[in-house]
């Protein structure tokens, strides 16, 4: 016998790990997961919204210069061409915009809106935020001086299907969302899964 260890007046069972760890971590691991994919999308939105700055600031500065006086003058077939050529440009550098900020706001990958579009929604992303903005009977706070709770689009983030993360707020009192959805052709279904008061 061991003289550092006494008898042990256990009994030799097995342990057995119960199911309120095993739904906490499992509650642990899809908190660290999605907060994970918030900061990649926080990430994303910053980086787009440097792009869209930079394409803005060379917009306001790329056309300024006058063509010179002279014989190769305003009417001048390369001056012709170079407006013609700015227009064209602005053009592509708009479309561009268009496109990043349809996509801002975003973690749906292209199989996510294939998936969507198959359920019956043409534009799932724009369906689904304007599905969420008609809803404000999900949110779950309460309103402060006459005020109504009501999700700000800016601050909506579709998540890998079927989850959305929203900002919701009457002027004076918000917090944030995480909801699941539904997509049927003729509606689509909100519930809550999680929420934090500010």
């Amino acid at each position: 016998m061991n003289p550092w260890k006494g008898p042990s007046t256990r009994k030799n069972s097995r342990s057995s790990i119960s199911p309120a760890w095993v739904v906490a971590l499992a509650a642990a691991a899809a908190s660290g997961l999605l907060f994970l994919r918030l900061q990649d999308s926080e990430r994303r939105l910053q980086q787009s919204r440097g792009w869209t700055t930079s394409v803005m600031d060379s917009l306001g500065r790329s056309f300024d210069n006058p063509p010179p006086i002279g014989r190769e003058g305003r009417d001048s077939l390369y001056w012709q061409w170079v407006a013609i050529s700015a227009r064209l440009e602005a053009r592509k550098f708009k479309n561009n915009l268009r496109e990043v900020n349809e996509r801002r706001g975003t973690l749906m990958d292209e199989s996510d809106l294939a998936e969507l579009r198959e359920a019956g929604l043409k534009d799932p992303a724009r369906q689904l935020r304007d599905s969420l903005l008609a809803r404000p009977d999900v949110i779950p706070f309460k309103s402060e001086l006459g005020g109504r709770q009501r999700f700000v689009p800016e601050e909506i983030v579709l998540l890998h299907r079927p989850y959305v993360f929203a900002y919701a707020e009457d002027g004076h009192t918000g917090g944030y969302l995480l909801l699941a959805y539904s997509a049927q052709p003729d509606r689509i279904t909100w519930r809550r899964i999680w929420w934090a008061e500010q």
